[in-house]
């Protein structure tokens, strides 16, 4: 078999492609899947450090940070302990991977894995500019007193300038229209006090000159910001709103209520293609996504990811949910919820035939029920047959063993379907 291209990998993930409120498919991560992104023909998966006692210490019941790529580029990848992957940035060219470890900027090969050091100031959130020559970073002193932004150039780390904003700085997001740079910062704010805002700043596009700073009032906690072209969408999880704002200018075009309430509010919002219309797809804590009118704000539809999703990505016609948080809590959760965007019920769907594997993620045995050992074939993330010992096989489920399998993603086929499991070491 070929080497899986993205499109074709996820597909593996997609089918069968449900239409309505519920997953076409979930495929397991570790432990809290924070951020989604596709570079170069992979999708990669960063899942945060999970402190469970939030002593700074790693005990047994915790776990590290991991980054996960599927497809051209696939690995499977334990980052240090103390890593910070909540606010990332990947370079222009998809080739590197910009996180914390510690207070350490840190650059990674996406290939390769390895990794060099950018600075050693500290920070929050991270972007990269168009031109992949400069970064921003975002710097909080405490969650209650306001930050600064300073910016660096690439690859050596060294200053540019620093700019003061709000309180609580985090995401960021930029964007070169007619040759200015516009740098958005999001600034949560106190949770439960209107002092959230966004600071455009308005710069030449290699950072050296700033023009002038732009300041919008966002209500209480903004939290995200997905950027369209010149409309930021920023999620304000206190005020229960999603805003439409003009970069270039600072003006607020829109502000569609989620219907959400108390601490169950928007987490990231995107604009998407749903069923044939344009729309805005809204993760919130309430366990769902709510896809929303970009003018009126009506709802249009209710996805049930069944766990607190932090991110969004919609590519082509699916869009892909992370299952962060338990529904209804702040324990960790684990996955990937991949919806349907279209009208289409596949064959696949209206049949009884399925399948399922546990567990994930496994270590030795893995036990996949609606399938037969003799058909089953396993398929690593690059696309690659690998063969596996069959221990049992009877009507309804096989078991093989994967202890000799390296950490990473596999695919179990037997012809008719597909199910996607998890080895961790």
């Amino acid at each position: 078999m070929r080497p899986l291209a993205l499109a074709c990998a996820l597909a593996c993930f997609t089918i069968p492609a449900l239409a309505g409120d519920t997953p076409s498919r979930l495929f397991p991560t570790p432990k809290q899947p924070v951020h989604l992104a596709a570079q170069n023909g992979s999708m990669h998966v960063l899942c945060a450090q999970v402190d469970e006692d939030f002593d700074g210490q790693q005990d047994d019941a915790d776990a590290n940070a991991h980054w996960l790529s599927l497809g051209t580029s696939s690995a499977s990848r334990t980052l240090p302990w103390g890593t910070s992957v909540s606010r990332p940035a990947w370079s222009p060219d998809g080739e590197r991977l910009y996180i914390f470890h510690g207070d350490t900027l840190v650059s990674y090969d996406v290939q390769t894995g390895s990794h060099a050091t950018v600075d050693a100031l500290g920070g929050v959130g991270i972007t990269v500019f168009p031109s992949g020559i400069a970064a921003a970073v975002s710097m909080r002193p405490s969650f209650t007193d306001p930050g600064t932004v300073r910016l660096v150039s690439l690859p050596d780390g060294t200053a540019i300038r620093t700019f003061d904003v709000g309180v609580n700085p985090g995401f960021m997001a930029s964007t070169v229209i007619d040759d200015t740079l516009h740098l958005a910062v999001i600034c949560e704010g106190s949770f439960g006090s209107p002092n959230s805002a966004l600071h455009i700043a308005h710069l030449a596009t290699d950072g050296s000159i700033l023009y002038r700073i732009d300041t919008v009032s966002l209500g209480d906690t903004g939290n995200d910001i997905a950027l369209d072209q010149a409309t930021a969408w920023v999620a304000v999880n206190g005020s229960h709103t999603v805003l439409a704002i003009d970069v270039r200018t600072g003006t607020v075009l829109r502000s569609l209520p989620t219907g959400t309430t108390e601490f169950d509010g928007p987490r990231r919002a995107i604009p998407v293609q749903y069923r044939g219309q344009p729309a805005v797809a809204v993760g919130t804590f309430t366990a769902d996504v709510r896809l929303l009118h970009p003018e009126s704000g009506a709802t249009l539809g209710l996805l049930d990811v069944g766990a607190k999703p932090e991110y969004l990505l919609a590519l082509g016609d699916s869009l892909y949910v992370t299952r962060t948080f338990v529904k209804g809590g702040y324990a960790v959760d684990s996955g990937i919820a991949v919806f349907s965007l279209t009208n289409a019920v596949s064959s696949v769907q209206e049949s009884s035939s399925s399948a399922s594997v546990w567990p994930t993620p496994a270590s030795t045995v893995v036990t996949i029920a609606g399938m037969r050992a003799e058909t089953v074939a396993v398929i690593n993330a690059t696309g690659q047959r690998i063969d596996v010992p069959r221990l049992s096989s009877g009507e309804d489920a096989a078991r093989i063993s994967v202890a000799h399998l390296p950490a990473g993603l596999y695919l179990a086929m037997d012809g008719a379907r597909t199910v996607p499991f998890f080895i961790a070491r």
